[in-house]
Parts: C-alpha cells; structure tokens; sequence
C-alpha cells in the first residue's frame, strides 16, 4: 500500500494489498473467536470488544490530534474543516461513509485528498467487528459450526451482490468504500478459518499452492491498475480468494520461509502505524509540493520511524495491560512527539508549495504584474489542465506551466483535481466538501482581487443516470458569489470524447448519454448568465467539436492539436499542446472582459 501511495506507476495494482488485509483480518479474528468457542462453550463479547480497543485505539487516538495540528499550521487552509469533520469520522469508525457521503474516489489525484482518506479501511474493520462475533455466536448457538459457515457464505454472497449494485465507474466511491459492499473479503478469510483454523498444521500438499498464490499475488499487482471494473463483479472475489490460498500456504514452501525473514517479521510488528501514518505524511509533504524521489525519501523513512516509536511507547504498553507505568517515561515520551512533531512543521513549513496550483506560489509575480490583468482560474480537474496544469501519472507534481501569454496577463490557477462540484440539486443537509471548496476558492479570490474570473467544470456528479441539474445547487451558487468578486467568464463544457476514455464502462455510458447529458448543463450555465449581467458564457464546445453531428461525443467530430493529436488526451483533461489551443480561443475573450 505504501509503494502503491508513492509510486503508483511501479505497482499500479497496490491497492489491492487492502483486500489482502481483509481477509488476513477475518482469518484471524474467526480463529480466536472459534478457538474461544471451543475451549470454553462461549464468546466473550465484551471482553473481545475490549482487546480490539487496546489493541487499535491509542495509536490512532495518538495520530489524528497531531495530524489536524499539522494540517492546521502546514497544510491547506481550504481543506481544515473537511480534515477536522474527517478526523471525527475516523475516531468514530465511519470514515468511509463519511467519503461516500462526500463523493469521494479513492483513486483521486493525490493532491487535495484528505489525510484521513485510508482510515475507511479501519471504519470496515470496526464495522466487521461489531457485527460477526456476534452473528457468529448466534450462528453457533442455533447450528453449531455449520451454522457459522452458512452464515458466513450468505452474508459473503449478500455483500457481493451489495459491490455489483453499486458499481458505478463514474463515482466508483460507493462500491469502493461501503461497508456492505466489502464484507465479502473478511468472510472470504473466515470461511477459510472455519476449513483450517490458525494454529493447524498445515498439509504438505499447500505449499505448491502457496507458492503459486503468491506468484500470482505479485504479477496481479503489478500488471491491473484503478482502471479495472472488473473488480467490482467478480474481481475482488477472485483477488480474496488468491489472498486465501497465499495465506493458508504461508505456512509451507516457499511462503513459510517469506513470513519468518527476519525484515518482513520487523515490519509486520509495525505494520499498523506504518499504515496509519504514511498516507497523512504524504498528503501533508504533498500540500507543500514535495514529489517523486524527494517524497519516497522523506515518507519512507519517517513513516518506519513514528510507527516504531507509536509501538515501543503507546501500542505495546496499552497492549499487554501493564500496570503502574511511572509518569517519567509518559512526560518523556510526550516531549519526543511534541518535538517530532514541531520537527515535521519546520519541514513542511519550509518545503516550496506546489507552483501555480495556490495563491502561495503567485505572490511574488503579482508583485510585478503592472498593468497586465491577472485571471483566476476554478474549477476542477479539467480546469486544472486548461491552466497548464498536470493529470497524467508520474507528471501531476509537475513544473507548472501556464498556456496562456505571460505578457499579456498572469494566470492565478486556483483549479483542484480529485472532486467532483455538484451542479445538481441539494442531496443532503449539513456541511459539504462543495461548501468547503467554494469557500476556499472565495477567499483566494478576495485576496487576489483578480480582474476576471474564469469557471471550467465538467460534467462532474451530472454523469449520473436521473441526476439533472439545478440552479438551486453549490455550483450556481458559486458562480453567483464568484460573479460579485469580478467579472465572470463561464466556459461551456465540450462534450466528452468517449472513445478515448480509458475505462470501457465509463465510455460505454458516455457513448449512450453524453450528448444529452453535455446539453442539459451548458443550458444550465447559459441560463445562469442570462439572469445575471455579471456573468459571460462562452459555448467552447461548438468551437471545439464543430464537426457534422456537432455535440455528439465522437472523436472526429471535435478539433485536433496541430501536430495531429486530440485536445484532450483521455477525453476529458487537456493535454499541454491541447491546452494552449484552447487558450489562444479564450485569451482574446478575456483580455476583453479585463478592459471593460
């Protein structure tokens, strides 16, 4: 998972390792429920309650205080109510309905996540572990161990149907994070507790399966990537079951000799905090513009570091209960976090923000602006791009390179990848990543006081089967509140080139409705600028796709860059050659709006 986190692009299929520690979880806590069973006729279910909590609690009760400190004095201002609601979610167990309430992906761009995003994993497990002993206790009473198998078949096959339902490649976020589609994986590691409980001798006979489980278990996470949505029907099952066979072979062949080297053994102790702290490290060097090697060196080693420490001081003592601990040691280790952590706030405080992509990093051109207009850019990923911005893997930490004329005005890219603004109708109460966003963008606006505004969205939570746009949702609203700040220049959607779309289903569903769908919100967006003299609407698709059949999502009906290639590389975000044809278009209309 980590090496996935930092470099995706060597092991596009690491993600994966979380359902490899699913099944490990339900393997394992099966086999101490059933052996509890076994030995004394009962399950003791608060007194399992109560070793889950030692053993997981503290050290996360230790990490979230000092990961909102950080976000709060190092990272970005925008996101600090979201990384605060999310580290309620997180010490509460539910951090992965809370992303799906928010629209999450897991498979967003790294930059703008939350650093609580990995703890949905924990939130499952919690889950799993407050429904299964108890069913499995039921289960016992009424059939005997049988009845726990039936039980954990049914529940397997319920939670597969759950995943397939839910499967949605345009918001991948439900089926991914929700807990009733993922129970499945667990049981997967029950059942095979129920068949060859920990502590068994293992046959002879698994070692050639073992072996082969882990073959396949590293050629799997090398060669799939996110783009796979078989995953979703059948391909987690298969990817569980693979983990099964590699765990229950673990203890024969090649797998026995593996999980006794003495640096894997190391890391498992650790493996924990290593999970815990790594993804908020990263997000947090992210928010400052460290990448590529820089990144790895400094995440890997300080990950290692604080779990070491998280478990030689907080997890073991808490662990094994022992008593009377002097305070000494506790005043102590509370002066070494609260020196790693200043340590942590020094560096990130001096680490260079990511160039363009913030206010930060444009201070000093304005300083020298003159008299050329200065031009905020919002909106998502495709504005992004527009802006001169990266999305592509290994490329999206890139140097930041603006395609419109540096003489003629100086371009603030205030553009967030990895969300999705909604331009559909209220769909629940409270606070709402949209709101944090759009407060954010107002107040980088207020303090850059640009002459114009420019807004790209695109068809974002709108590629949605029954979803219609509304003038009552968080993306009119921003665009009125933005409309008041500066002259505002709404830059209509060109439709999505479906066949270059990398995922078959995603282009299947844009192939069938994306016309429609292009059509609803650029008469959404012009509609908005009729009834407000503030706002300027430009219909870049019919300059973009011109051709016969014009609005259609086709590829030959839509422009190319001069060396042959289309604007946007994947159909939806711009490549660098892309991106400044578009801007050449759009510059002579800004430049108008900047001079009244």
């Amino acid at each position: 998972m980590v090496a996935y986190h930092l470099e995706p692009d060597m092991v596009p299929g690491g993600y994966l390792g979380v359902d490899l520690f699913f099944v490990l979880s339900g393997y394992l806590i099966t086999s101490l429920l059933l052996e509890e069973w076994a030995s004394r006729g009962r399950v003791d279910l608060a007194g399992f309650a109560a070793r889950r909590v030692r053993r997981l609690f503290p050290a996360l009760v230790l990490l979230v205080p000092i990961v909102v400190a950080l976000e709060a004095v190092a990272g970005d201002p925008g996101l600090l109510d979201q990384t605060r609601r999310h580290a309620l979610a997180t010490l509460g167990y539910v951090a992965n309905w809370v992303l799906v309430g928010d629209g999450d992906s897991y498979f967003d761009a790294v930059s703008g996540p939350s650093p609580f995003r990995h703890a949905w994993s924990l939130a499952v497990e919690e889950q799993f572990y407050l429904v299964w002993p108890a069913l499995i206790l039921l289960s016992a009473r009424v059939a005997g161990r049988r009845g726990v198998t039936l039980a954990a078949v049914a529940v397997a096959g319920a939670s597969l149907v759950a995943m397939a339902v839910h499967a949605d490649p345009t918001a991948p976020g439900r089926a991914y994070y929700g807990t009733d589609a993922r129970l499945f994986e667990p049981l997967v590691g029950a059942v095979g507790a129920l068949v060859l409980p920990l502590g068994a001798a293992r046959p002879r006979w698994l070692a050639a399966p073992g072996t082969a489980a882990l073959v396949a278990w590293v050629v799997t996470v090398l060669v799939v990537d996110d783009t796979w949505t078989g995953f979703y029907r059948g391909g987690a099952l298969l990817v569980s079951l693979l983990g099964l066979v590699l765990l229950l072979g673990a203890g024969r062949g090649w797998g026995a000799r593996l999980s006794t080297w003495g640096p894997l053994v190391a890391l498992g102790v650790v493996s924990y905090g290593v999970y815990l702290w790594h993804w908020p490290l990263i997000v947090l060097f992210d928010q400052r513009g460290w990448s590529g090697w820089r990144l790895d060196l400094v995440v890997v080693p300080a990950t290692l570091a604080v779990a070491a420490l998280s478990y030689r001081i907080v997890e073991r003592p808490i662990r094994s209960g022992r008593r009377g601990v002097a305070a000494a040691p506790w005043v102590s280790v509370g002066g070494g976090f609260a020196a790693a952590a200043a340590a942590a706030v020094v560096v990130l405080t001096l680490a260079p923000p990511r160039s363009g992509e913030t206010v930060v990093g444009l201070e000093a051109t304005l300083a020298g602006t003159d008299a050329r207009p200065l031009v905020a850019l919002v909106g998502d990923s495709t504005a992004w791009t527009l802006g001169g911005g990266r999305v592509t893997p290994g490329d999206d930490q890139g140097p930041y390179d603006s395609p419109f004329d540096g003489q003629r005005l100086v371009l603030a890219n205030l553009a967030r990848k990895g969300f999705r603004f909604r331009f559909a109708g209220e769909t629940g109460a409270g606070p709402t990543t949209d709101d944090q966003i759009a407060a954010s963008w107002l107040a980088d606006v207020d303090r850059l006081g640009p002459d114009v505004i420019v807004a790209v969205f695109a068809l974002n939570d709108l590629a949605t089967p029954g979803i219609t746009p509304s003038p009552s949702g968080p993306g009119p609203r921003l665009l009125h509140e933005l409309a008041q700040r500066a002259p505002l220049l709404v830059v209509g959607p060109p439709p999505v080139v479906a066949a270059d779309l990398p995922d078959a289903d995603a282009a299947a569903f844009f192939a069938e409705a994306g016309a429609e769908l292009n059509a609803r919100f650029s008469h959404l967006l012009e509609d908005l600028a009729a009834g407000d003299d503030r706002i300027t609407f430009v219909d870049l698709g019919a300059w973009m796709c011109p051709g016969p059949g014009a609005g259609v999502p086709t590829r030959d009906a839509c422009r190319v860059t001069p060396s042959g290639g289309p604007l946007r590389y994947d159909g939806v975000h711009y490549s660098p050659e892309g991106a400044r044809e578009v801007a050449a278009w759009l510059q002579p209309r800004i430049l108008a709006m900047a001079s009244g």
